[in-house]
């Protein structure tokens, strides 16, 4: 036992004195693995001597132990800890006697976060003085540290009935504040993921009506949900009913563990970062949003790769095929002359040929002015389609419906395409995804969420270490016309550049190689054939 109190000190010589660890009914859990207390053997007393002794030792101010119900890990009760102390300005010698203090939920509101939504902010400190009543301590409508931890349980850990006695506070703290507004401020966490931000984020009209779509029980699969900018938003729930309507939203239940997860530990999951560029379509709340909608095997990625850009590679169909067929699961957006925002996640690798393929992990998706995400039906496996060159059959990308009548149809122009549902495209169940049926397309981005991974016992060393720029005529023509050689020195290492998704353009991972495409000139009219297998 005394070893295990020497380690969990040993955890906070690297934290501040006032950081106490809190113990909940004799478990205490560190850093994911639970060390057993035997609190009925060993009463808090004798633990508490112990650990006396240890400070002494140390010289470290004597952390403290609370018993209450709790899931929280160390570093959680550090910080619910610290919130408390700041909050009330205690000193840090003081921490013996945290426990008793009580601090007003108007200065806990204000230790929060400032990127928390305000009225989320001041509904938690009201939420905590009255868990802090309920364990039986006489805060007068003040809140303590158990009162804070217990709070934090409910908003993080609790089930939607325990939740929904957080909305009733919430409504009565907020005048006039109701379901939009709720979904407004829960939807605010998308905007945590932006770095750069010091104030609680504004969510978009789109997001808003989508999470609204999510909430309602009336949504049935034959909706009408076609983007139309004259129709009127669907109705806003009824807050008295939010424990039904948030059970049914997944998307409303992640984000609102989200942002209180951050709101009491500081803390956000992980979210893929976009490297290669920025994007100049895509906003948090479209990335939140598709990135909750891919299948869990593309979740982990850490980055989406940016392969191409209108801007930066214009309208040439060769160069987007090379950047493209071949690479990896990716994901497309597309703008048409009339705003409209929209595109499709491709699973599987994309090839040429007159035959529909891929798998049942592509989607379809709208974002402006309607947001929406639209999945396999099962109807059939007209996942994905794309072709150039034939004489008799379409060239283009395609996803969903049938030939010459896709789900979403770009042709080898590049300057428009089609997207065709009456009402509904049978593959993704999606509807018109564009303002006009025939449209016109504005813009075009293509963002690599998986690479392609072969084993690389598959691949001719000689091939492997080729690329276009080591054709020295090629590469002295490309010099001669000014264009700079930015993959020059591309591929001569095995480690990729910070500019490449790890496992692209060759690059060895776990014992396998991800092939891409080698030409990072946008201008290059040709494909390097033999790079590829």
């Amino acid at each position: 036992m005394s070893t295990l109190l020497l380690e969990m000190y040993d955890q906070q010589k690297d934290i501040a004195a006032s950081s106490l660890p809190i113990m909940f009914n004799g478990d205490y859990e560190m850093e994911g693995s639970t060390q057993a207390i035997a609190g009925s053997l060993i009463g808090d007393s004798q633990i508490q001597t112990w650990i006396t002794a240890i400070s002494a030792a140390t010289n470290v101010t004597t952390p403290m132990i609370l018993t209450c119900e709790s899931r929280h890990t160390f570093h959680e009760r550090v910080a619910l800890t610290n919130c408390v102390r700041k909050a009330g300005n205690f000193p840090q010698q003081d921490s013996q006697e945290l426990a008793n203090r009580t601090v007003s939920p108007t200065a806990l509101s204000k230790e929060l976060s400032q990127r928390v939504p305000e009225r989320i902010r001041v509904a938690i400190g009201l939420f905590a003085a009255k868990c802090a009543q309920r364990h039986g301590q006489d805060s007068n409508n003040t809140v303590t540290l158990i009162g804070l931890a217990e709070a934090s349980r409910v908003l993080v850990f609790g089930n939607a009935t325990e939740k929904a006695d957080f909305v009733e506070v919430y409504a009565a703290a907020n005048a006039g504040a109701g379901a939009k507004e709720l979904l407004q401020d829960i939807g605010a966490s998308v905007g945590l993921y932006e770095p750069k931000a010091n104030s609680a984020y504004v969510i978009n009209y789109s997001f808003l009506w989508f999470l609204t779509e999510q909430s309602r029980n009336d949504v049935v699969a034959g909706d009408d949900t076609q983007s139309d900018t004259s129709a009127s938003p669907p109705p806003f729930p009824d807050l008295a009913s939010f424990e039904t309507w948030f059970q049914q939203n997944r998307y409303l239940q992640n984000l609102w563990k989200v942002l209180f997860q951050f709101a009491f530990f500081g803390r956000l999951p992980e979210f893929p970062s976009m490297v290669g560029g920025s994007s100049s379509l895509l906003m948090v709340e479209d990335r939140y949003v598709l990135h909750a909608s891919l299948p869990s095997e593309f979740k982990s990625e850490k980055t989406w790769f940016r392969l191409f850009t209108g801007d930066q590679n214009g309208k040439s169909w060769t160069v987007f095929m090379g950047k493209v067929v071949e690479a990896g699961s990716i994901l497309f957006v597309f703008r048409d002359k009339d705003d409209h925002v929209f595109g499709a996640f491709a699973a599987a690798d994309l090839k040429t040929g007159p035959n529909f393929f891929g798998n049942s992990s592509s989607f379809l998706y709208s974002l402006r002015p309607r947001m929406g995400i639209y999945q396999s039906t099962g109807y059939n496996s007209n996942y994905q389609y794309m072709n150039h060159g034939a004489a008799t059959y379409p060239n283009g990308l395609g996803f969903g419906g049938q030939l010459d009548y896709f789900g979403l149809w770009i042709s080898s122009s590049f300057e428009g395409g089609h997207s065709k549902a009456s009402p509904r495209s049978t593959t993704f169940d999606s509807p018109r995804l564009s303002n006009k049926e025939e449209f016109t397309l504005d813009y075009c981005e293509a963002w690599l969420i998986k690479p392609k991974e072969v084993d690389d016992r598959l691949i001719d060393p000689k091939q492997a270490k080729k690329s276009v720029l080591d054709d020295d005529i090629t590469s002295s023509l490309l010099e001669m016309s000014g264009r700079r050689m930015y993959s020059k020195e591309v591929g001569r290492d095995d480690e990729p550049s910070n500019n490449e998704p790890a496992g692209y353009m060759r690059s060895a991972v776990n014992g396998k190689v991800a092939l891409g495409d080698f030409v990072d000139v946008a201008e290059v009219e040709f494909v390097y054939t033999s790079s590829r297998l």
